[in-house]
């Protein structure tokens, strides 16, 4: 009878998908080992991809498990790309890198592309590649063009303009997403609004158009700064007042005057 009790336990706990009592699936030793290959693969990057494109591109699939079991995730691999230490690989490797991973759209798909941008974001140091990365994702998915309009806001409050190579990818992205950056380069302070415009005069010209299409009460919320420096108003010096001479008497008669012969009657 107690055989038949378990035995009707257990069915039910498989049709019900519920599992019965014992050891888990998974063990923290599992937990812990896999920790550490993942951490091993990751320190292995900068030797990986220096190797043949072939080789590489073989190595990725295996590391992100196209022909068996994955050793770390789409996300993982590619943030851990932007954040390899230049001093043990060159920058142009590992742009090759990158380029290779986000080329392969089935695994990195737009959501896989927008975490990866997100945390990247949340770095304590902006990665020097973060803006190339954005531009590629938006190229390939446009949709994603709200998305990094709340980025290049954000970039704004990280004071992006102090890292040269990210701000100049910033501008660019400005360029490329108009006239749905206007608003965010509106948001950037005058000194830095100047110096993008100068970096990009094409920009200039179609923010200058922008604004002009606004009326008063739009204008109204922009500072009179910025509009300035998009209008070119504050370029112009207005005309100065002329002083009037100062005239120095000498012996009744004013400095640097002719003296003429009175007329005939008034001697």
């Amino acid at each position: 009878m107690d055989g038949q009790r378990q035995t009707k336990r257990v069915w039910l706990a498989k049709s019900t998908q519920r599992r019965g009592r014992g050891r888990p699936r998974r063990t923290w030793e599992q937990d812990i080992a896999e920790t550490l290959r993942r951490r091993g693969v990751i320190a292995a990057l900068p030797k990986l991809i220096k190797l043949n494109p072939v080789v590489v591109r073989e190595v990725f699939n295996r590391l992100l498990g196209v022909h068996g079991e994955s050793c770390i995730t789409p996300t993982e691999l590619l943030v851990a790309l932007h954040l390899l230490d230049q001093s043990k690989v060159d920058l142009k490797t590992i742009m090759k890198a990158t380029s290779m991973c986000i080329a392969e759209k089935q695994i990195f798909t737009q959501e896989v592309l927008a975490v990866v941008l997100q945390q990247l974001m949340d770095q304590p140091t902006l990665p020097t590649l973060l803006m190339r990365t954005v531009i590629q994702a938006l190229g390939l998915y446009p949709r994603l063009s709200g998305f990094v309009m709340n980025i290049l806001q954000r970039l704004i409050l990280k004071q992006v303009w102090k890292h040269k190579v990210v701000w100049e990818g910033f501008v660019k992205c400005c360029q490329r997403t108009k006239p749905q950056s206007f608003t965010v380069l509106m948001q950037l302070p005058t000194p830095q609004l100047t110096e993008a415009l100068d970096m990009c005069p094409e920009l200039k010209t179609s923010l200058n158009e922008h604004l002009l299409t606004f009326s008063e009460s739009q204008r109204a919320h922009i500072p009179t700064a910025v509009q300035e420096i998009i209008l070119g108003t504050g370029l112009v010096v207005p005309p100065q007042p002329v002083p009037a001479p100062i005239i120095a008497i000498a012996d009744g008669q004013p400095i640097g005057t002719t003296i003429e012969p009175l007329p005939p009657g008034m001697e």
